[in-house]
């Protein structure tokens, strides 16, 4: 029924903006960061500022989009947290490493 429709559809603006916003603070915090981390290290240690970097920024990521985007929303804002930034992280520790081989200029004998 359209009440039905309103009540899953009548968040979606706020769901939108959020992600927006979450993803633009979040990409310029990341290029922030990572630019930092590089200075620090002085170019060295690239795997690692790599992993740090994903790692803060998606953190960052989680609890943005989970304050704008779903506060008042959702009952259990913490947990969906929780396990939000969990799969990211089992994601990213899965991924980097497979992509970093994968990409690995290939040596000739």
């Amino acid at each position: 029924s359209h009440s039905s429709y309103y009540l899953l559809l009548s968040f979606m603006p706020r769901i939108t903006i959020a992600s927006m916003v979450t993803y633009l603070l979040v990409q310029y915090f990341d290029t922030f960061f990572y630019g930092l981390l590089r200075t620090m290290t002085q170019g060295a240690y690239l795997a690692g500022r790599n992993m740090v970097s994903i790692c803060v920024s998606q953190l960052l990521d989680t609890i943005l989009f989970s304050v704008l985007g779903l506060c008042g929303i959702v009952d259990n804002i913490v947990q969906i947290m929780l396990v939000s930034f969990t799969i990211k992280m089992i994601a990213m520790f899965v991924l980097v490493p497979a992509i970093t081989l994968w990409l690995k200029p290939k040596q000739t004998a």
